[in-house]
């Protein structure tokens, strides 16, 4: 009894150290996420260049997952892949704050999202180790201190441009020196040494069941619509005048990470008690209508559709992997996470570019567009194969809500 109260302590320890190391490096990236766009549009770059940069910033990290969750796996260890990965992105976030030219601007922010594929996958399964049968409780706290630390950080740059009106490559400073700070938690992280995992890398992609396999098809669609945070401050940004270009963005940027921080722990929870397909379904139906709401976006609709935007987000990202490390084995959870992922990742620059295309040629409203059209194509898909994926979608522990109920 004594030791697995030790164990659970640990375990817990473990999961909040995690969540406050992604607070502090969500207020150091969030306070330059929102003004990211208008930064590179400063020094000259275009729409497609933002659409495509949206996509890679948003792909390269997550097509690096599979392979540092493989490697994690492969090693038996965790923690020197996160230490790295925060440290990697700290350094590129110094740098940008001193890039003068649009191309140099995105290589840093190219190679900062290595960082992020360094460390998301072997954290990822260090915290679905650590919460076993707990997952969506799990990620659900880490993905709200992640959140909150958005909040936080998209509250700060507004409230730093609009009380001392400082220049985007010094906000950029303060946030990189924010962004050092990530190193702190990470010093008392402990990791329960594992056996190495001594599979090829391709025999592993094989072996996944085929439940999971269904799922990764259903999330590579709807990522192909899942449009770059960059195209929906950019809509907000285009429709607004003078110092509100500017403003506007940061303002309903903060209430959707407002909302997103809200609601990340009752949908991990109602993952737990529903199930995967329930709760993606739901997710998947929130962001085709928000997709669909940016197509008519006005001025006056911002914090609306903002809103409903972070309630989508706060659906999916992470119950998404929180599912996908239910599904798969013990011994290969960093490497399923990876993969999906990677998949992920694929998609979203595919799709991204696709939607920046769209925009160069017919305007920013027909990437909305696109992307509510893929989003709603996964939601068919999903409800065609949802009986195949029916025993993968138990409960971990059944409850009888209406939700519950209506769907089975």
């Amino acid at each position: 009894m004594e030791r697995s109260k030790s164990s659970g302590d640990k375990s817990m320890r473990n999961l909040w150290l995690l969540a406050w190391t992604s607070f502090l490096n969500d207020v150091s990236s969030e306070m330059i996420m929102p003004i990211l766009p208008m930064f590179l549009e400063s020094l000259g770059a275009g729409g497609l260049v933002i659409g495509l940069l949206g996509g890679l910033r948003d792909g390269l990290g997550n097509i690096l997952k599979m392979l540092f969750g493989y490697v994690s796996d492969r090693t038996g260890r965790r923690k020197p892949f996160i230490v790295g990965g925060y440290l990697l992105s700290s350094v590129c976030k110094l740098a940008l704050a001193f890039s003068r030219s649009w191309p140099v601007a995105t290589a840093l922010a190219l190679v900062e999202r290595i960082g992020k594929g360094m460390r998301n996958a072997p954290r990822d399964a260090l915290i679905a180790e650590s919460m076993p049968r707990r997952e969506g409780f799990g990620f659900g706290i880490h993905r709200m201190m992640d959140t909150l630390g958005a909040v936080a950080g998209s509250l700060l740059v507004l409230l730093l441009f609009w009380g001392l009106n400082l220049s985007f490559g010094r906000l950029i400073f303060i946030a990189a020196v924010i962004g050092f700070a990530t190193m702190i938690p990470l010093a008392w992280v402990k990791e329960t040494r594992r056996d190495p995992v001594n599979r090829s890398l391709f025999f592993n992609l094989k072996v996944l069941s085929g439940k999971l396999k269904l799922f990764l098809l259903v999330a590579f669609l709807y990522s192909l619509g899942e449009l770059s945070y960059m195209l929906f401050i950019s809509r907000a940004e285009y429709m607004a005048f003078g110092r509100y270009k500017v403003l506007a963005p940061l303002a309903f940027y903060v209430g959707f990470n407002v909302l997103y921080a809200l609601f990340s722990v009752p949908f991990g929870l109602l993952l737990d008690k529903i199930g995967g397909r329930r709760a993606i379904l739901l997710g998947y139906l929130l962001m085709t209508v928000t997709l669909f709401g940016f197509v008519f976006y006005r001025p006056m609709w911002g914090f609306l559709l903002f809103g409903l935007y972070g309630i989508s987000k706060a659906a999916l990202q992470g119950n998404q992997t929180a599912y996908v490390g239910r599904l798969a084995g013990e011994t290969q959870k960093g490497t399923a996470i990876g993969t999906f992922q990677t998949l992920v990742g694929i998609a979203t620059i595919v799709g991204n570019l696709i939607a920046g295309l769209l925009w160069e040629r017919f305007g920013l409203r027909w990437a909305f567009v696109y992307g509510a059209t893929m989003t709603g194509s996964a939601i068919v898909l999903l409800l065609i194969l949802w009986k195949e994926m029916d025993h993968a979608a138990t409960p971990a522990q059944p409850q009888s809500i209406w939700l519950n109920k209506r769907l089975k």
